[in-house]
């Protein structure tokens, strides 16, 4: 018992010494030496379209919008009844329950300009397509019918599409993004005569501060899924974004002057979107680690 006791004082000690600062995405050495690291300062509460346009290194957001989540469409898909004979035997109060479950469809959209030298270098027109499960339950008394409670669950993500049209040097290019239930993320980057493969990366890393020391840890496999994108261009690395933490990019040192600002407009596009449509990785527990580190 004495050994017991020692040990969980010390286990308590310990952990009040060590604790979670930051997650990020895993990347190759050799990558993330000959890359530059850009974190995203986007506020914490933003309550202007105007809080969004910052400055990425020598480029300049201007005139960001971004537009209320509209609802298209509400289906009725599943209803279920069914009567709680255990209020009425305790209680004298019968209460029947009704259980409806909606298909949800709603479109966001977003848009910003990259400036450089007070120059338009590209432009950026995004939409949000999602797809989602509500559940909404009503208990009625069953004596009078009348309704006594009626709540609506968290609604449970099933599929997310996302669109950016992005202007840059006379060419457009389509950035495609989904993300579905249960599966991986399917990303596309490509013009007319030229593409970037696109992979999603599924793990993460926490970074524990012990003491004066920040340490790199493996994060739980729940808390990885969908944790960021890995970009390729003849078949050499060349960007990736991280989904968890605080918003960041990399930007391959490699980059012609012609991609980079394409690919900030891209990775912009992109945080932009993980920061406006929380719900997109499915309510994972890492949206609300998001919400305290940044």
């Amino acid at each position: 018992m004495r050994r017991f006791l020692v040990g969980l004082l010390a286990a308590s000690f310990l952990s009040g010494c060590v604790s979670t600062v930051d997650y990020t995405i895993p990347l190759s050495q050799s990558f993330e030496s000959n890359s530059k690291l850009i974190t995203v300062n986007l506020p914490t509460l933003s309550v202007s379209d105007s809080a969004y346009d910052i400055d990425i290194e020598n480029y300049a957001i201007k005139n960001t919008y971004t537009s209320w989540k509209k609802f298209e469409d509400r289906k009725l898909t599943n209803i279920e009844h069914e009567t709680n004979y255990l209020n009425y035997i305790l209680f004298d109060d019968e209460l029947s329950f009704i259980k409806k479950e909606f298909e949800l469809e709603s479109k966001q959209s977003f848009n910003f300009e990259l400036n450089q030298n007070n120059n338009i270098t590209a432009t950026s027109h995004c939409e949000i397509y999602a797809q989602s499960l509500s559940n909404e339950h009503e208990s009625y008394n069953f004596n009078d019918n009348s309704v006594r409670q009626s709540t609506e669950s968290i609604e449970s993500r099933n599929k997310t599409f996302l669109v950016c049209s992005i202007k840059h040097q006379g060419q457009i290019w389509k950035l495609t993004l989904l993300s579905e239930k249960g599966s991986g993320v399917k990303a596309q980057l490509s013009s007319d005569t030229l593409n970037y493969d696109i992979k999603s990366i599924n793990d993460s890393i926490s970074l524990i501060k012990s003491g004066d020391k920040v340490e790199k840890r493996q994060s739980a496999p729940w808390l990885s899924n969908k944790s960021g994108l890995s970009f390729s261009f003849d078949n050499t690395q060349v960007s990736a974004i991280s989904f968890v933490g605080k918003p960041r990019f990399w930007l391959s040192n490699s980059l012609s002057a012609e991609q980079k600002p394409l690919l900030v407009a891209v990775n912009y596009s992109l945080t932009l979107f993980n920061r406006i449509d929380g719900d997109w990785r499915e309510k994972e527990s890492f949206n609300n680690h998001n919400d305290q580190l940044q």
